[in-house]
């Protein structure tokens, strides 16, 4: 299926608890769109709920490098630092980030 779909399928698996399960599809949106922020963007948020915050990295950067000016990114990306090391400027600077971004339309 799409990126989109499996992402769907994702979130889904993530909700009902069945985590390798998530993690699997997530994976296989991921290579069917390497670029697909919201796969990227849920996988690291699938990743912090699992206390990984090295992974959550990973796919919070690749979210960031997909849409450098969206305000979830950023947020997810403060999330990560104080996950990891509870660096508060670092998160401080991505919450700032995010404030700066454009609304959406």
């Amino acid at each position: 299926g799409s990126a989109s779909q499996l992402v769907a399928v994702a979130i889904a698996a993530r909700y009902l608890g069945s985590y390798p399960a998530a993690n699997e599809v997530f994976h296989d949106a991921v290579a069917a769109d390497e670029k697909h922020f919201a796969a990227h963007l849920e996988w690291a948020d699938t990743f912090l709920e699992k206390y990984a915050a090295g992974e959550a990295e990973r796919d919070a950067l690749a979210a960031l490098e997909a849409r450098p000016k969206d305000p979830d990114a950023h947020v997810l990306m403060a999330r990560v630092k104080l996950e990891q090391n509870y660096d508060v400027p670092a998160a401080n600077r991505e919450l700032a980030a995010a404030l700066e971004c454009p609304l959406p339309t």
